[in-house]
């Protein structure tokens, strides 16, 4: 490893992290864990980058319950995780290889270290993600036999809740660094013209990558925020919002920003306003010892309590807000009915939004606001980590 690679950690801050998978894993009866998905084998081992958009090839990590992890990856990956991971040992196979891509080399290693009555932990459960085949995973749970497989992203979840100061501190300069490019955009165009605008002021402002950018527009409001940006073009009335997670050494920050060319809509002022209004309650009741469902419950009250006066109601969302880190979405989900209690460490969204209509011509549209922010739980309260967005609605020239 190289002292200057960006992406490298203390070697203390990994083996707090193994140490306390390991942990986990005892009290939850897990012998070894096979991770494949992008985040949990960044955070165990340091190994991220581009290279993992390449899914012809599978790559392997095993935890035993004691000892440090092994590396499964193809020679191609070998320089990179030479390069950005602290790990020892590396075994490699040339990939793609259909008859055997990687799977002796890991299952060599789990039965190193799992007896056949062993319980091995992969990701299966909800939310979670195999970066390999699924007809390799079948093939593979039959060499393991008869070891049971079980869920460990689960496991992972829960402690990556929490994050440490030094992951903290990269969320915290990603939406820093987002926040600014948010403040010097100040032109119009069409969608995809002022979207690209802010895609570099991003890289100009310090992001390392944007795997998540949305921007659409419409008159006073948009149909959704989903949608990657196309060739409408922003004229009097638009109001154009641009959602991003943006990332620094491997860690998301998510949160959009409204703007309006001209003349804001009167229905939309006010339900911008009153969304405003919805994101301080939620951000107020992010303290610790609140769950995850009061913090809703907070924006939900006063969503409900100005929304019929503007014939505007709460979207079918399903949630206000989420935690984030290694993953765009994490849990918590801001949701009344998730009870996580929030702790010191934890980072997370809070996410309101409303449905209402707009005149015009031909009949009124059905359009959409969201707000969103950053915040990180400390023992003192919430603490903003995205720039608070303005009450009025930014205006683009």
């Amino acid at each position: 490893m190289t002292e200057d690679d960006r992406h490298l950690a203390p070697q203390a801050e990994f083996d707090g992290r193994v140490a306390r998978v390991q942990r986990a894993m005892a009290a939850a009866g897990l012998d070894a864990l096979v991770l494949t998905a992008q985040d949990n084998v960044a955070y165990l081992t340091g190994f991220d980058g581009p290279t993992w958009v390449n899914v012809a090839r599978p790559r392997y990590c095993v935890l035993a319950k004691d000892g440090a992890p092994v590396l499964v990856v193809p020679t191609t990956n070998v320089p990179v995780v030479r390069r950005m991971t602290w790990v020892q040992e590396v075994r490699s196979w040339v990939s793609p290889n259909p008859a055997d891509d990687g799977l002796s080399l890991v299952a060599e290693a789990v039965w190193a270290v799992a007896e056949p009555a062993a319980t091995v932990g992969m990701e299966i459960g909800p939310q979670s993600r195999l970066g390999m085949p699924a007809g390799d995973f079948l093939a593979f749970r039959e060499r393991l036999a008869p070891r049971r497989i079980a869920d460990a992203d689960a496991l992972l979840r829960e402690i990556r809740k929490i994050k440490t100061p030094l992951e903290i501190a990269a969320i915290r300069q990603a939406a820093a660094a987002t926040s600014r490019a948010f403040a010097r955009l100040d032109a119009g165009g069409d969608e995809q013209a002022v979207a690209g605008r802010f895609r570099a002021l991003l890289f100009e402002e310090g992001l390392e990558d944007v795997p998540y950018l949305v921007a659409e527009s419409g008159l006073g409001g948009y149909p959704s925020l989903q949608m990657a940006a196309g060739g409408r073009r922003l004229t009097a009335g638009s109001v154009l919002a641009i959602d991003t997670g943006a990332r620094v050494r491997g860690y998301y920050c998510d949160f959009n920003r409204n703007f309006v060319c001209g003349p804001l809509p009167e229905a939309t002022r006010q339900a911008h306003a009153l969304l405003w209004e919805a994101t301080e309650a939620g951000i107020r009741a992010a303290v610790p010892g609140a769950t995850a469902a009061e913090v809703w419950r907070a924006m939900a009250a006063v969503l409900d309590a100005g929304a019929a006066a503007l014939g505007a109601r709460r979207t079918q969302s399903g949630r206000m807000g989420h935690g984030i880190g290694l993953r765009l979405t994490e849990p918590p989900s801001i949701h009344p009915e998730d009870a996580t209690v929030l702790a010191p460490g934890m980072v997370i969204t809070v996410e309101p939004s409303l449905a209402f209509e707009v005149a015009a011509e031909g009949g009124p549209l059905t359009r959409t606001l969201v707000h969103e922010e950053n915040l990180v739980v400390t023992e003192g309260g919430p603490e903003l980590l995205s720039a608070r967005a303005p009450r009025e609605m930014t205006r683009l020239e």
